[in-house]
């Protein structure tokens, strides 16, 4: 089936309309009369842009009731495009051209089709009276022309739609068909550009009132009340500062008499009225009496006691980390704890191993560090070295055992003092880390040596 009807197909061809692009309300889809004629509609009230192919103009001679020149419904024609005989013959009788001695009853026969026709045309054309209702409109339109132009712009878009739809008017007689839809086509074009002239000259009337009120504004500003003259009057009230700086000059005369003369001073000025009547000779006698001033000296204060130099830090010392097996002195740590009936901390054995390599530094005195004390560690038993951790180190160890492991940490060096840390025990190893201001070879010596007591700690015992 094809897309379009055939009488649809030639009313968009003689209107110039790209029919491809419309949707079709038909069975199937298909293309109908109504379609074309609903899509001229909007054209008209400007919902669609019209066909960018014009329609021919129409001819000179043209009265405007009717298009000349019919022979494009001929009858051969639309039975060639499968138009049914009896409407091809209802256009052939609606021709210009048609021949007015025709016989009554032929045409009595055509009126029943041409009532349904002209029917079918009157309901197709029935949503253009609805918006022809608005043709008052353009009446509204000379009213507000004449006060301000404000209400004539929102009033001028109005008559431009309302125009074409006032001449739709439904014309009667048996000739009306086709040709006379196209007609009245025809006919809206030229109206529909008369009315946008109204409009044009009422928005130009408009911008010319505008400028009238415009006027009186200017005058507001021109008394500008700006530069007044008092305002120069405040430099004068600037007047008493020079009186301001005046005493100013007495302040030195104060402190002029600010002198530091002592009582033998006085003396002298008591002496200088005798001056000038003695000879020039006895002006070497008066500074010799001048003993006072050996009297004015005072003992020097005692010097302020010496602060006492800050110890070096080793922060950026050598470091030196080893991972070692502490499974062993942790299980010895445990058993000596049930045996003595008391805690026996792991920093302790560590520290008694290093005691036992300290000489590859240089080590005198080793130390523990709990966090808040630093504790002593002695060299004898290990009874006595539980009980000297009671007793605080005083001054500052060459090496100061730190238990990180007990905080949780891996590393914590201090800055003051060579510092050995033992890291947390996980699956019975541990990192042991050196820091300080060591030799290197020597260090990396230490704790290997160290690493390998603590995994023999049975020689701790001892």
């Amino acid at each position: 089936m094809e897309r379009i009807a055939p009488l649809a197909k030639i009313l968009a061809e003689a209107n110039g309309i790209d029919w491809q692009h419309l949707q079709g309300s038909g069975e199937g889809g298909q293309i109908v009369e109504q379609d074309i004629l609903t899509h001229l509609a909007r054209i008209m009230t400007g919902e669609e842009e019209p066909p960018p192919t014009p329609v021919d103009a129409p001819p000179p001679d043209w009265n405007g009731q009717d298009i000349p020149g019919g022979g494009m419904f001929s009858a051969d024609m639309l039975s060639k495009a499968g138009v049914d005989s009896d409407i091809a013959a209802f256009v052939e009788q609606t021709r210009p051209g048609a021949d007015v001695a025709a016989p009554v009853a032929p045409a009595e026969t055509v009126n029943a089709d041409d009532e349904e026709m002209e029917f079918e045309l009157d309901e197709e054309e029935t949503p253009a009276p609805v918006v022809a209702d608005p043709v008052p409109a353009p009446i509204a339109i000379s009213q507000p022309a004449q006060p301000v132009a404000a209400s004539a712009p929102v009033a001028a878009p109005t008559p431009a739609s309302a125009p074409p739809v006032s001449t739709p008017p439904a014309s009667g007689g048996a000739a009306a068909g086709l040709g006379s839809l196209l007609s009245r086509l025809y006919k809206t074009s030229p109206a529909a550009e008369t009315p946008a002239q109204p409009g044009a000259s009422a928005a130009s009337a408009a911008t010319t009132e505008t400028p009238a009120p415009v006027q009186p504004a200017a005058p507001v500003m021109a008394p500008t009340p700006t530069v007044q003259a008092p305002a120069v009057q405040d430099t004068p009230t600037v007047e008493p500062v020079p009186a301001v700086h005046t005493p100013a000059a007495t302040v030195p005369v104060a402190d002029a008499p600010v002198e530091e003369t002592p009582a033998a001073a006085a003396e002298v000025q008591a002496a200088a009225p005798a001056a000038p009547a003695l000879s020039p000779a006895q002006e070497p006698v008066a500074p010799q009496p001048e003993p006072v001033v050996p009297s004015v000296v005072q003992p020097a204060a005692p010097a302020p006691a010496a602060v006492q130099p800050v110890q070096d830090a080793t922060w950026f010392g050598v470091y030196l980390r080893r991972d070692a097996s502490l499974g062993a002195v942790t299980d010895l740590r445990a058993q000596l704890s049930d045996a003595l009936g008391q805690d026996v901390p792991l920093a302790l054995l560590v520290a008694r191993a290093a005691q036992r390599h300290s000489s590859l530094l240089g080590l005198g005195s080793v130390a523990l560090h709990d966090g808040q004390r630093t504790r002593s560690v002695n060299s004898g038993h290990l009874r006595d070295a539980l009980q000297g951790l009671d007793t605080d180190h005083t001054g500052t160890p060459d090496l100061l055992i730190v238990d990180a492991g007990a905080r949780d940490l891996d590393d914590l060096h201090f800055p003051h003092t060579l510092t050995l840390s033992i890291g947390r025990v996980q699956d019975g190893r541990a990192a042991l880390s050196l820091n300080g201001n060591v030799d290197t070879a020597q260090a990396a010596q230490f704790l290997a040596d160290l690493a390998g007591t603590l995994e023999r700690p049975i020689v701790l015992v001892l």
